[in-house]
C-alpha cells in the first residue's frame, strides 16, 4: 500500500513533507520527530496522508498495524492477548489455531509460550510477541518504532528475514523507524530522512551522499568506515552486507 504525503505538516513540527512512500518495501524513517510522524501515518486522520490515494480515518486499524516504542499489553496471559487481536481482527474462530500455530512458527516461538504470564517473558521474548500480535491479523501496512530495541542478536536475524518475507510474499509495506542509522542503513531499503529538508531515496544512496550537517542524524558506522578507507586509497566499495564488506576488504589487503 502506497503512503502519500500531501503537503503535511503537524504544528510546525516537520518541514512540509511531499513524498510518496512506494508499496512493498521495507522503509526506514529517521531524523527530526520521525516517532511522531509514525504515529500519524498510523492514526491517518489527516486527508493529507492518503493510502493508495485513499484517505482511511477511522478505518485504518483494518490496514496498519503499529507498534510503538513502548508497547501496551492489556491481558496478563499469551494466549489471550492473541486471542484479543484475532477478535479485534474478526477472523473466524475455526481459523484461530491454524492462525496461532502459523504466527508463532513465523517467529520461532515454542506453542508452549501461549500459556505463559506476559510478565514472565524477557523483555526480547515480549519485543516478538508484539510483532506477532501485530502481525497476525495480515494488516496492509506494518509501522514499529525502535524495530532491534530489546532484541539479542538471534532474534533480530529471525525478525529481519520474517519482515523481508511478508514483504516479498505478501506485498507488504513495513516501515521501520529508528535514531540507529547503522540498523536503519543495514535492513531497510529505501529512506525517508526528516529534518530542514526532507529526503527520500534509495536506502544506500541516500546515507552515502548525505551532507549530515543538514541533519540530526549519525552517519552509519559502515559507510564511515568505507569513507575513511577510500580516503587512505583503499579500494573498497559501499555495501548494506556486511560480508560482502569484509570480502572486499580481504580482497583489498591481499592484492
Amino acid at each position: 500500500m502506497e503512503i502519500k504525503f500531501n503537503n503535511f505538516n503537524y504544528k510546525n513540527k516537520f518541514t512540509d513533507i511531499n513524498e510518496t512512500l512506494i508499496d512493498n518495501h521495507i522503509i526506514g524513517i529517521t531524523g527530526d520527530n520521525y516517532d511522531l510522524l509514525l504515529y500519524l501515518i498510523y492514526t491517518s486522520k489527516s486527508k493529507k496522508i492518503t493510502f493508495n490515494n485513499l484517505y482511511l480515518g477511522n478505518k485504518n486499524n483494518n490496514y496498519i498495524g503499529y507498534i510503538p516504542k513502548v508497547f501496551k499489553f492489556y491481558t496478563n496471559n499469551v494466549r489471550d492477548e492473541i486471542l484479543l487481536y484475532l477478535n479485534r481482527a474478526n477472523v473466524k474462530v475455526n481459523n484461530y489455531d491454524k492462525r496461532i500455530n502459523k504466527a508463532l512458527k513465523y517467529f520461532n516461538l515454542d506453542e508452549s509460550i501461549l500459556n505463559k504470564k506476559i510478565s514472565e517473558l524477557s523483555s526480547c521474548i515480549q519485543k516478538v510477541l508484539s510483532l506477532v500480535l501485530i502481525t497476525i491479523y495480515n494488516p496492509n501496512i506494518i509501522i514499529i518504532d525502535d524495530l532491534f530495541r530489546n532484541l539479542d542478536y538471534n532474534y533480530k536475524k529471525v525478525v529481519i528475514n520474517v519482515l523481508r518475507e511478508f514483504r516479498k510474499k505478501f506485498s507488504k509495506t513495513i516501515i521501520i523507524g529508528s535514531d540507529n542509522t547503522n540498523d536503519l542503513y543495514l535492513y531497510t531499503e529505501r529512506m525517508l530522512i526528516l529534518g530542514n529538508k526532507n529526503i527520500y531515496g534509495k536506502t544506500k544512496d541516500l546515507f552515502v551522499n548525505l551532507d549530515y550537517s543538514n541533519y540530526n542524524i549519525k552517519k552509519p558506522d559502515i559507510v564511515n568506515f568505507v569513507d575513511l578507507a577510500k580516503k587512505e586509497g583503499h579500494n573498497i566499495e559501499y555495501s548494506q552486507d556486511i560480508r560482502d564488506l569484509i570480502k572486499d576488504v580481504y580482497k583489498d589487503v591481499t592484492k
